[in-house]
């Protein structure tokens, strides 16, 4: 009896320091193979509907799959098509101009068939995938998305995408949405 209080004074002290400890890094999903490249001609092949400029020195395009922009164009509530690809390119400003891409090419596809190792982790966001490329070789980077998927995963009303409001006027308009983002970083705006 006493041996079996000992134990169970122990597994309540053991819980308690877990709870105390530091959050667990998610870790990749086993067997993780991502079944996506970065098209080496979005810049011609998909349609910028995008410019957002922040406070980080950060002025980053948008880019997405032309038939997704015509969609919306023509219905502004309209979910994006499976195989919609959104690119987004950050630039760092110096004195207000263009110096060269900043950061990895962060990428969002929606596809109905993705596969349990096409992703990194076990977070989930609709039917979207991200992934992130190095600027220069076009290679998948080991940046780690989990926080991709829990920042959009509560944002089903807009489809998961933050600039949904951008891409809406842009179907209006059929310019490139110039915007700014009072937020640092990859902080979420009001959509």
């Amino acid at each position: 009896m006493v041996a079996g209080l000992f134990l169970l004074v122990g597994g309540l002290l053991w819980l308690g320091a877990a709870s105390n400890a530091a959050p667990v890094e998610p870790v990749a999903q086993s067997g993780y193979q991502p079944n996506f490249t970065l098209p080496t001609d979005y810049r011609e092949t998909l349609t910028q509907y995008a410019t957002v400029e922040r406070p980080d020195a950060r002025s980053r395009d948008i880019f997405i799959s032309p038939g997704a922009a015509q969609m919306v164009a023509n219905n502004s509530t309209a979910r994006l098509p499976s195989g919609t690809t959104i690119v987004i390119e950050a630039h760092r400003l110096r004195g207000g101009q263009r110096d060269g891409i900043a950061d990895n090419i962060h990428v969002a596809v929606k596809r109905d068939d993705w596969q349990t190792t096409d992703y990194q982790n076990a977070e989930r966001a609709g039917d979207w995938n991200f992934f992130s490329f190095d600027p220069d070789t076009g290679q998948l980077t080991d940046e780690r998305m989990f926080d991709c998927f829990d920042c959009h995963a509560n944002n089903s009303r807009i489809d998961f995408i933050f600039s949904r409001g951008e891409l809406a006027t842009f179907g209006q308009r059929g310019e490139v949405v110039q915007s700014f983002c009072r937020l640092p970083d990859r902080l979420p705006c009001a959509p």
